[in-house]
C-alpha cells in the first residue's frame, strides 16, 4: 500500500482538487450512467475535468459525471461532485454481479470511501477516521488499513486503495482529457 500511496503523493499537495473517482467492474458504461441517474443517450459533450465543473450558482442542483473505460472497467470522475460517494449509487452500479469502489474528497477535508459488490455495500467510511471504531452507518471492509489514512496522506491513500482493489491506477492525464460528460441529479 505504501508504494501505491507514494505513486499518488502529488495529490496530497493539490489542495484545490475536489473529486469523486469511481471504478465499476462488470458493468457497461451506459448502465453506470443510468446508475448515476443520467441518460446515456444525452451526453452534454466531451469535457475536461476543469470544463466539467458545475457553475457555482448551480452546485447542489445537478452534477456532471465524466464516464470512460479503462480496459474492461468503467471510470467515473466528478469535479466537486459527490454522487459516487452515495452508497445507493454504489448499490445500483454493482447490482447484477459487478463491483463499485469510489473515493471522494473535497476542499474542506471531507472524504468518503464507498464500495459495493453485487448490490451490497461492503465499505462506507470516512477515511480520516478509519483508525477509530466504526460510527453508526459505517461499514469497514476486511482490506481496510486504518493507519494508512492520515491528514497529510488520505488522498493518496484513497487512490492507492482504488488501485489495489480495482486494478485501475489513477492517471493525472485523465484530468486534461475530454471525456463524455453527463448531467446527473443531486440526490
Amino acid at each position: 500500500m505504501r508504494e501505491l500511496r507514494e505513486r499518488h503523493a502529488w495529490v496530497d499537495t493539490d489542495h484545490d482538487l475536489a473529486i469523486t473517482l469511481a471504478v465499476v467492474v462488470g458493468s457497461r458504461a451506459d448502465d453506470v450512467v443510468r446508475a448515476y441517474g443520467g441518460d446515456p443517450a444525452a451526453p452534454i459533450g466531451a469535457r475536461t475535468f476543469a470544463e466539467s465543473a458545475v457553475p457555482v450558482d448551480d452546485i447542489g442542483d445537478y452534477g456532471h459525471a465524466q464516464v470512460f473505460t479503462v480496459a474492461d472497467r468503467v471510470v467515473v470522475l466528478e469535479n466537486n461532485g459527490w454522487a459516487g460517494s452515495d452508497p445507493d449509487t454504489a448499490v445500483r452500479a454493482s447490482t447484477g454481479g459487478g463491483s463499485f469502489l469510489s473515493a471522494y474528497w473535497n476542499v474542506d477535508a471531507l472524504s468518503r470511501l464507498v464500495q459495493a459488490v453485487d448490490g451490497k455495500v461492503t465499505a462506507n467510511l470516512e477515511p480520516l477516521f478509519a483508525a477509530n471504531p466504526p460510527q453508526v452507518g459505517d461499514v469497514y471492509p476486511e482490506w481496510l488499513d486504518g493507519g494508512a489514512f492520515t491528514a497529510a496522506t488520505y488522498r493518496s491513500a484513497c487512490l492507492a486503495v482504488v488501485q489495489q482493489q480495482t486494478g485501475v491506477a489513477f492517471d493525472r492525464k485523465w484530468l486534461e482529457t475530454a471525456w463524455s460528460t453527463f448531467r446527473i441529479p443531486v440526490r
